[in-house]
């Protein structure tokens, strides 16, 4: 790796290789607030990772069809990781959330892809990723020295994620997903000249965000926001963009 101009030359050690085998991942997102790592793959398939035990790399917790019919080339997690956007090759977005068992899921048994919920019989370390951040040190703990905790308490703390209502599906291919800070609104940009809004409560369209000359490439919410809004389009430019009046705040020319 080349030095940095500016200071000494940084290395990167690799802690750990996981071999996907035959299902190539196509997209990656990370969680902060859970610590954990979800991957898009070819086969339509969401894995989630722990990532909370650094010297373990990346531990499976669970995977489950997302998309049936194409490969998931978007991922994005909500600020507090309960929220999860999946896009496929397709142009589908899906939005499923996670809670644990003991807060109020419907079922407890293995749900088939059709159904759109997707349940695990997790490690009790990948059970208390879901109770925050007391929960994450338990699991990293727990990680690192194994459970002998009895099957009733592992049950109660599993992980399931429960598919959300989508109205919307994209025109044209997705070029990026993004959420706004309290996780109430999903930024769409897709090969359109305009990037839309969607109401994450029912996925109903909310705004369309006109104006660019081409396609739009991305769309992001501003850190700590959940009414700004930047948009990037093929035709060289870069808008802000004031979500409450649906209102730009400038371009800037590229």
């Amino acid at each position: 790796m080349a030095a940095s101009k500016s200071g000494p030359e940084t290395r990167y050690e690799l802690l750990r290789r996981i071999k996907m085998n035959s299902n190539p991942v196509l997209s990656l997102a990370f969680a902060q607030a859970t610590l954990t790592v979800a991957a898009g793959h070819m086969d339509g398939r969401v894995s989630i990772f722990d990532a909370s035990a650094p010297t373990l790399g990346l531990v499976p917790l669970q995977s489950w069809s997302a998309n049936r019919l194409a490969g998931v080339v978007r991922l994005q997690y909500s600020t507090d990781g309960t929220v999860l956007a999946t896009g496929g090759l397709d142009g589908k977005i899906r939005l499923f959330s996670s809670r644990g068992e003991g807060e109020g899921s419907t079922s407890g048994d293995e749900a088939s892809p059709a159904d759109g919920r997707a349940h695990t019989r997790s490690s009790t370390a990948g059970g208390a990723l879901a109770r925050g951040a007391a929960g994450r040190a338990a699991a990293a703990a727990m990680l690192r020295a194994p459970s002998d905790a009895d099957e009733e308490e592992d049950a109660a703390a599993d992980v399931v994620w429960h598919e959300r209502p989508m109205k919307w599906q994209a025109p044209s291919s997705l070029s990026g997903l993004h959420f706004s800070e309290d996780g109430k609104r999903l930024a769409v940009s897709c090969l359109e000249r305009k990037a839309t809004v969607l109401r994450v409560s029912d996925g109903a369209e909310e705004l369309a965000l006109t104006g660019h000359a081409s396609s739009v490439t991305a769309a992001l919410f501003w850190p700590g926001s959940n009414d700004r809004l930047v948009t990037a389009s093929k035709d060289k430019t870069v808008k802000c963009w004031d979500a409450g009046g649906v209102t730009s705040q400038g371009v800037g020319q590229l």
